[in-house]
């Protein structure tokens, strides 16, 4: 089997009430371990170069699964950019805490991965925002064992300072840009407020304290979005944790949108290596890990 056929592309794998959560699995036809990839804030799976970070998992004897959160502004039809914008004024962190809960359910009971993946154990990874929501989720999933954070936000709360709450509460929603795709994104107050009601549980400091599993932090020195000094705060907070510091690389690792290069940037390939490497010590190839 080619490497092209063993992908399943652009699946629904779940759905959150009305809203379908779409994914690729890239998967072996033999035991493996398996690693699900979260994207961030204004992303989305297929986002730069996480096509081709996938395939090097591939590659290297994992299984790798990414998918949309289910708010984050796509549809099943249109899984890159963002044609539903009403979904993505909707979204929470809770909304998408609960979008990995789906997703960890649905992969357990996939009859493709029943004997791929004997072992239902798996390594999380997240990019910016969804660092915080992958470093959350391991704290709340026991089939979690090992995690990976790129650029991850620490302080979810920190993130509200960049709005005008008081002006936000009275016109019911804020936009922000995306330069690329010349949108002005809504985000209603109930992002904020749902933060409010379940800022104990959505505490990414709070949660990293109690993590005892294998832990990989990667940051760029030079990151302008989400300052080093994060991943500095979560490599204290959990125990044994190891973090890797590119001087840089900026907030994407010097991937953009779309990115149309065969290969990955130099700094994308050196945190490959890091990451592989750290997966090979920690968990191993295959054996259904």
């Amino acid at each position: 089997m080619t490497i092209e056929e063993d992908h399943l592309r652009n699946i629904v794998l779940a759905h959150h009430g009305a809203r379908p959560i779409v994914a690729d699995m890239i998967l072996h036809t033999h035991p493996a371990p398996l690693v699900l990839f979260c994207h961030g804030f204004k992303g989305f799976k297929d986002w730069g170069g996480f096509n081709l970070m996938a395939e090097r998992f591939f590659m290297e004897g994992y299984h790798l699964v990414k998918f949309n959160f289910s708010h984050n502004g796509g549809t099943a039809l249109q899984v890159v950019d963002f044609p539903d914008l009403m979904a993505f004024s909707e979204n929470t962190y809770s909304k998408e805490q609960e979008d990995i809960r789906l997703v960890i359910h649905s992969l357990k009971h996939n009859p493709a991965l029943k004997e791929v993946w004997p072992t239902q154990r798996l390594t999380l990874i997240g990019h910016s925002r969804g660092g915080a929501m992958v470093t959350l989720a391991a704290a709340r999933h026991e089939e979690v064992t090992a995690l990976i954070t790129l650029a991850a936000v620490a302080d979810l709360e920190s993130r509200f300072q960049a709005y005008d709450l008081e002006r936000w509460r009275e016109e019911g929603y804020v936009t922000v840009a995306n330069a690329r795709t010349g949108q002005k994104m809504p985000m209603k107050y109930g992002f904020y407020e749902d933060f409010i009601k379940n800022r104990e549980s959505l505490d990414v400091l709070s949660a990293a304290v109690s993590l005892t599993i294998p832990t990989l932090i990667i940051h760029s020195k030079d990151d302008d979005v989400v300052a080093v000094s994060e991943a500095q705060s979560l490599h204290q907070a959990i125990t044994g944790a190891e973090l890797f510091l590119l001087e840089e690389g900026g907030h994407t690792f010097g991937m953009s949108q779309p990115w149309n290069g065969l290969e990955l940037p130099p700094p994308v390939r050196i945190l490959m290596d890091e990451i592989l490497s750290f997966l090979k010590r920690e968990i191993g190839i295959g054996h259904g890990s």
